[in-house]
């Protein structure tokens, strides 16, 4: 091939109209070999090979399911954990800007008949924590009073609050001040350490249990501010209660800390 014929196919190479014929002429060749094979048979799955990949499926679903609860699980005993010490910085600032006292509390489920009231809404009494923490924050703390694994809370069947409260009326439900608990021998009530948000100055001190009469001791204690509320067992035979974070519950100490218990006499009895 001469210089002059070789220059001439340069040129057709190059040509855009050759170009698209070419392009063309590729597409006709791919949809007839496409054609080609639709033309065979196409292999199904057989129902043996269906049953093998959905028994596969169903083993996968009942290996990850426990592990998805589990983690959802901890995920929302987290959040509680993280509404306590909000709950608690809360009081805090209260206590920074009320001479070092802690707030008076009248949490409305406490009876003065000893008996608990479930009814009650706790947006109703001015006095309530979460009408406490509104004052403070001037914002609705709504969020932070309901845990998402709560066993229990009230009013019944639209829950406010999910959190047991050692406010100035717990346990026996007659509101007691900080004076009225300690008796003059300087010995104190039994329920010195379950009525702590009563107006009392913040100081690292708690009922001593062990000795008899009743006298302080140093340190926060065991007893909360506030904890979850722990709800019954179903089971007849089973005396523990039902605790909201697999197997634990958690509680705002005197110290503003939160702890994840596992005490199942959960410091007094439940709820």
């Amino acid at each position: 091939m001469d210089a002059a014929e070789t220059e001439f196919w340069d040129r057709q190479t190059k040509c855009p109209v050759m170009t698209t014929f070419r392009a063309v002429g590729r597409t006709i060749r791919s949809i007839r070999r496409l054609s080609d094979e639709s033309d065979k048979p196409v292999r199904a799955f057989t129902l043996v090979e269906l049953l093998v990949v959905m028994g596969v499926i169903s083993v996968l679903i009942s290996i990850l399911l426990p592990s998805l609860h589990r983690a959802r699980a901890q995920a929302d005993a987290v959040a509680c954990a993280s509404s306590l010490r909000s709950i608690g910085q809360g009081l805090q600032i209260y206590v920074n800007d009320h001479n070092g006292r802690l707030p008076y509390v009248i949490e409305p489920i406490w009876s003065p008949i000893r008996r608990l009231d479930f009814t009650r809404d706790p947006r109703a009494e001015p006095q309530s924590l979460s009408n406490t923490l509104k004052t403070i924050w001037k914002s609705d703390p709504a969020k932070l009073m309901k845990c998402n694994s709560a066993q229990l809370g009230y009013p019944t069947g639209n829950y406010a609050m999910t959190y047991r409260v050692s406010a100035a009326n717990n346990y026996d439900g007659i509101p007691m001040t900080i004076e009225q608990l300690v008796l003059p021998n300087g010995t104190v009530r039994y329920e010195y350490s379950l009525k702590q948000l009563n107006g009392r100055k913040h100081k690292m001190l708690h009922m001593n249990g062990d000795s008899f009469p009743f006298k302080l001791a140093k340190g926060p204690g065991p007893f909360y501010l506030v904890r979850d509320f722990v709800g019954k067992n179903p089971d007849p035979n089973e005396f523990s209660p039902r605790l909201p974070h697999n197997k634990t519950f958690n509680q705002l100490m005197l110290d503003m800390s939160v702890n994840n218990e596992r005490d199942s006499t959960v410091g007094l009895s439940y709820p």
